[in-house]
């Protein structure tokens, strides 16, 4: 597992996703479930409005 801890950008989608007006939150990061080849597979991010996790390769 890895962890870190840092500023997250989190587009607003106001008026349109496309228009990219982002805010800045404090926020964590765990990765884990590791494959043999130390990728990781599994992130969750935790900020002030919540925690959400999503699967993919992350490096």
């Amino acid at each position: 597992m890895a962890v870190g801890e840092g500023t997250y950008h989190v587009n607003k989608c106001e008026p349109a996703c496309a228009a990219g007006n982002y805010y800045v939150v404090h926020a964590w990061i765990a990765l884990s479930d590791p494959t043999e080849s130390g990728m990781f597979t599994r992130a969750t991010i935790a900020e002030d409005k919540g925690q959400w996790s999503t699967t993919m390769p992350v490096k």
